[in-house]
């Protein structure tokens, strides 16, 4: 009976010296161990882990070089969670289950956080010059009569100057200034050669996926190809592309296909142009008549020559009250219609993706005969093997432009009727 009691008073004892503070300091502390990566099992590196906690407590790290992380777990947290979050990931939170885990972080970077300059992408935070980045989606939503008329709807500095000698010819191309008007023309030839110079002197560069384009180019691209657009608007873009690049630069970067199931897209939109002619104002047969006679045509000194002028007058009035009456502006222009096309088809997986598009787009003028016929082609493939990318841009393009021969051919009628 007493051995049995010495015997409970020692395991008493010891199950003291256990638990108390001197044993507790040799005993080893827990830690979370594991390793981050993203969806292509690539590692991640400076991944925040903070243990979700009370506010104002902070434990946590970061991951390596090589992802691997070793975050101690401080004694009495039960059920410990972790929050993992990266720029450009989802966050993620992971419960402690005393194992090493392998957490992937899924998630891309948003096209808003970063600034595209064409050779290089960018952290909008570190970025210091001015730009501004336009996605597809607004594009879509802003969607106009052409990319460069959409462009100016999101961001009013993209200045398109209006020219009413232009009109509705879709083959004539804009002026624009993202800057103003910083460049003057070299001489007097310049001057006197009027909006065609001036335009190549102020234009901003345009840049795709790295390469310069003409402005032409960017009109006559398909929409949905393009991935995003931006507008570097001050001089620190003068660093990366010289001193083209201080009007301005447009930096168009085209879509990448996305892995998966084969997918088909299809777009189509259809383009009115029509003919406003509020603003003249013209003299119907009556009143051109009267406008003649006031100014003298119908008067000569020789009386024979004059009898034969009232004649005429008199043939004309009767015609005009009987209704005869041409307006010359209806002749020369149209409704144009035209309409927009846009194939694509994509698909494959992380080791190869291909995408395949084509685009046609049909402008119809308001002047009889002026015409825009735009075909755009493109094929991307994109391979990966182990570290290394690579990628085949095949981008067609071809357009068929055709001016009005009408003011020229009505012009002519006109002098012939009249004469």
């Amino acid at each position: 009976m007493k051995s049995s009691c010495v015997k409970s008073v020692f395991l008493l004892v010891l199950l003291g010296a256990f638990q108390s503070p001197c044993f507790a300091q040799n005993a080893k502390p827990l830690t979370f161990d594991g390793r981050v990566i993203d969806n292509e099992k690539n590692p991640l590196v400076g991944v925040s882990i903070v243990l979700k906690a009370k506010e104002g407590s902070f434990t946590g790290g970061i991951s390596a070089g090589d992802g691997s992380f070793s975050i101690p777990i401080p004694t009495g947290v039960a059920n410990p969670v972790f929050v993992f979050s990266h720029v450009g990931m989802d966050k993620k939170e992971v419960a402690y289950t005393g194992k090493y885990l392998e957490v992937i972080l899924s998630g891309e970077k948003v096209l808003s956080e970063v600034v595209v300059t064409g050779i290089f992408n960018k952290s909008r935070e570190s970025y210091t010059g001015a730009a501004t980045t336009i996605t597809a989606e607004e594009l879509e939503i802003a969607g106009n009569r052409s990319i460069l008329s959409s462009i100016r709807n999101i961001d009013p500095s993209f200045n398109i100057y209006d020219n009413i000698t232009i009109g509705s010819d879709p083959n004539s191309l804009p002026t624009i200034t993202m800057r103003g008007a910083t460049s003057l023309p070299l001489n007097i030839n310049d001057v006197q050669a009027g909006a065609t110079s001036m335009r190549a002197a102020n234009q901003p560069l345009v840049i795709m996926n790295g390469f310069e384009i003409s402005l032409e180019r960017l009109l006559d691209m398909d929409e949905n190809q393009i991935e995003s657009i931006t507008l570097l608007k001050d001089a620190s873009a003068t660093a990366i592309y010289g001193t083209r690049a201080s009007n301005g630069v447009l930096v168009v970067k085209t879509r990448v296909p996305k892995a998966g199931k084969l997918q088909f897209t299809y777009k189509g939109s259809l383009n009115i142009e029509a003919p406003d002619l509020n603003s003249y104002n013209l003299m119907n047969a009556s009143e051109k008549l009267t406008y003649e006679k006031a100014a003298g045509l119908y008067k000569n000194t020789n009386a024979i020559q004059t009898q034969e002028l009232e004649d005429l007058y008199n043939q004309r009035r009767l015609d005009a009250e009987r209704g005869v009456d041409t307006y010359w502006l209806k002749y020369p222009i149209r409704t144009g219609i035209g309409s927009r096309h846009s194939i694509n088809i994509e698909g494959g997986a992380e080791s190869f993706k291909y995408g395949i598009g084509v685009g046609y787009n049909n402008t119809e003028g308001a002047m009889r005969g002026s015409k825009r016929d735009a075909f755009n082609g493109n094929m991307l493939f994109n391979y990966k093997v182990s570290n290394f990318s690579f990628q085949n841009d095949l981008q067609i393009s071809y357009t068929d432009a055709k001016n009005s021969p009408a003011p020229l051919l009505y012009c002519r009628r006109c002098r012939k009727a009249s004469s």
